[in-house]
């Protein structure tokens, strides 16, 4: 076993013992096996169905591991082939979400061009910007490419991922962002924005909507 593999086993196992430790009055009458992270699809109660409002608290990341390293591939919204290894050299911005989300995930959006849009001109043509779809049945490729215009994210610059479960559950283990497919098909979620540096490290991340994004900034700076 490779010690990346080593790694999110060991992620996996200490989120799930986290995880039993947690108490959630909301979700006091659920049955079991409705928590565990990652789950889909997720069988749901009235509560459930309106966790979607919400976000799920993110885990630590896997520490000082390289998402360059990972051997899964995810397409982008062009249905081209991607591998993390590609961004090496670049400072990137790294977010997980869904396109039919109506509540958590515009306004994760928006933080992330947000930060982009603080940035000096030369370092904001460095810096790459990744976005993950929990949801790649009902986010299309074409879907994917409309909302980048609809929100305004730099095409050039920002690559929209799809891929299957296994992918989208190793990288999100990494990145520490928590999540589950509900009765719904809707999916509860870490509200979470990563930073990784030229290497792919994480180095900086901004956990909930609208927070301070001074230390995501300063970092990003500090690249050569």
């Amino acid at each position: 076993m490779n010690c990346l593999r080593f790694a999110l086993l060991s992620a996996c196992l200490v989120m799930l013992g986290c995880h039993r430790e947690q108490s959630c009055a909301a979700c006091s009458g659920a049955h079991p096996g409705e928590h565990g992270e990652h789950a889909h699809p997720g069988a749901g109660t009235a509560d459930h169905a309106r966790m979607h409002h919400e976000s799920i608290a993110a885990s630590p990341a896997v520490a000082d591991t390289s998402l360059a390293l990972l051997t899964t591939t995810f397409t982008d919204q062009n249905d081209r082939p991607f591998s993390f290894d590609s961004l090496r050299g670049h400072p990137t911005l790294v977010a997980m979400f869904y396109g039919s989300c109506e509540t958590v995930c515009p306004i994760l959006l928006e933080d992330v061009r947000a930060i982009d849009a603080a940035l000096a001109p030369a370092l904001r043509a460095k810096t790459r910007i990744v976005l993950i779809t929990f949801d790649p049945e009902r986010d299309t490729s074409e879907r994917l490419r409309t909302m980048l215009s609809e929100r305004r994210f730099d095409a050039a610059r920002t690559l929209v991922l799809r891929g299957d479960d296994d992918a989208i559950r190793e990288v999100s283990m990494v990145l520490g962002v928590q999540y589950r497919r509900l009765q719904d098909g809707s999916f509860s979620h870490s509200a979470l924005i990563s930073l990784l540096d030229p290497e792919g490290r994480i180095v900086q991340r901004v956990e909930g909507l609208h927070q301070p994004t001074d230390d995501i900034l300063a970092k990003l700076r500090s690249f050569p």
